[in-house]
């Protein structure tokens, strides 16, 4: 990656973004927005490649300005990646519903941010958020329902599940999933988006979007998510933040 790439950090504490701009001094050219107002300014007369934004300010919030951002003329698929104080529910879904394309807890973790940023400015990755093929029971529970299926993969923004019981789109459930190789259980509310037949007739594959878990689930997941990433790329472990 290249400083030819601007990313626009906005967050109404000078404190976030100066720590946002040291994590991404080498990876981009940065600009700071004190507000949202401030952010829609920047984007008319700048071109931006992807924008960090926190979803707690006043005025113009992250998830107004994310809207606004994406019916701009030719920001309609600007990268955004909106940051959060706890992935509380209503928090997540917030986002989700803003149009965000990924979601970071604060205080951020500088290899979570590097790897998130990474992935959406450099040439050549696709647009979707990174997965990683896993085989592991997942508990899915809701009020109509509490079955176990086995997830496939997982991103930070979600994960694909197979089970004997298919649940409609739209349709909330709670998941229980021990992440592979750690002992780490994660509980995340989430959104079914889509689901299809397989080659086994007793089985539906689901995907899932998450709309909530808790801070220390998060942040372990992006490290989980990071640092398989770059050793399937042939970068080694990543770096704590």
């Amino acid at each position: 990656m290249t400083q030819s790439k601007t990313i626009l950090v906005v967050d109404d504490v000078e404190m976030f973004r100066d720590l946002a701009v040291l994590f991404l001094v080498r990876t981009a050219r940065v600009i700071q927005a004190a507000s949202g107002e401030e952010a829609l300014e920047i984007l008319a007369r700048e071109s931006i490649d992807l924008m960090l934004a926190d979803l707690h300010m006043p005025g113009m919030d992250g998830a107004m300005l994310c809207r606004a951002a994406k019916q701009m003329p030719g920001y309609e698929l600007l990268p955004v990646i909106m940051m959060l104080r706890d992935s509380s529910h209503e928090d997540g879904v917030k986002a989700v519903r803003a149009g965000a394309n990924d979601m970071l807890c604060k205080p951020l973790s500088r290899g979570a941010l590097i790897e998130c940023v990474r992935h959406f400015l450099e040439d050549g990755l696709s647009r979707a958020l990174p997965r990683i093929e896993i085989v592991a029971p997942v508990q899915l529970r809701n009020s109509i329902l509490h079955t176990w299926g086995t997830a496939l993969n997982i991103s930070r923004g979600g994960l694909s599940v197979e089970a004997d019981c298919e649940l409609e789109p739209k349709s909330e459930v709670a998941v229980q999933l021990m992440l592979p190789e750690t002992q780490i259980q994660i509980e995340p509310m989430a959104e079914v988006i889509w689901s299809r037949d397989t080659r086994d007739q007793r089985m539906i594959e689901m995907g899932l979007r998450f709309l909530s878990m808790g801070s220390d689930a998060m942040r372990t997941l992006e490290d989980f998510i990071a640092q398989r990433t770059l050793t399937a790329r042939g970068f080694g472990a990543a770096q704590p933040g």
